[in-house]
């Protein structure tokens, strides 16, 4: 995930005006490219479930504790991109900022939950966003500071005037979401698509799994 200095050396933002704004919009727009590509773009050997997680913001210190330890041994690398799944609040992408055997402490803002998840599986895992993604999320960004007022309207009209505004997809422009395009996950009720090309440069689809209703 990209840090706000980066979105603004793309975006070309050379003033302060924003400096607050962006990284408030990174993780959201980070959501939003898993929720278009139905990818997680989870590293599986970076992965750890348990009901005993709790998350805690005292004096602005973000931390995801465990008490009973074991999370070094996973290894997650400072600077990586955490994916908090099945938490009562804290649902999200996070930038890991230090590392200890019962806690990682993240940048961006926890909700405190500061009773253990008993109950609630939670998992934290690491992603690995793509490079490419960085464009499209520099560009997601961008779009959110010019339309930040916009009520996500795709034509208008006026008397005899009207106009189309583009096809938008989750509330951007469809020519920014197409650049997803190719880290898409399709799902179906048999099981997962996977497309290949023969000789003749025609697409095919198969159904290559059967897993279930997803």
């Amino acid at each position: 995930m990209i840090s706000y200095t980066t979105a603004k050396i793309l975006l070309r933002i050379s003033s302060t005006d924003y400096d607050t704004l962006i990284p408030y919009l990174l993780p959201i727009v980070y959501n939003d490219i898993i929720t278009l590509t139905n990818n997680k773009f989870l590293a599986a050997e970076y992965e750890l479930t348990d009901d005993a997680f709790y998350f805690d913001n005292t004096a602005a210190v973000n931390k995801i504790f465990l008490a009973a330890g074991g999370i070094s041994v996973i290894g997650f690398p400072v600077g990586g991109n955490l994916v908090v799944a099945d938490s009562r609040l804290n649902d999200g992408v996070y930038t890991i900022a230090a590392v200890a055997d019962t806690y990682i402490q993240v940048s961006e803002t926890l909700a405190d939950e500061v009773q253990t998840t008993e109950g609630y599986e939670v998992t934290i895992s690491l992603a690995r966003f793509p490079k490419q993604t960085d464009m499209v999320a520099a560009r997601m960004i961008g779009y959110l500071i010019q339309h930040s007022a916009s009520s996500g309207l795709t034509n208008m009209s006026q008397g005899g005037y009207s106009e189309t505004l583009g096809r938008m997809e989750y509330g951007y422009p469809a020519e920014i979401t197409d650049q997803l395009r190719q880290y898409k996950c399709i799902s179906t009720g048999r099981g997962t698509i996977h497309y290949h090309v023969n000789e003749n440069r025609k697409v095919f689809s198969e159904v290559i799994s059967n897993q279930g209703d997803e």
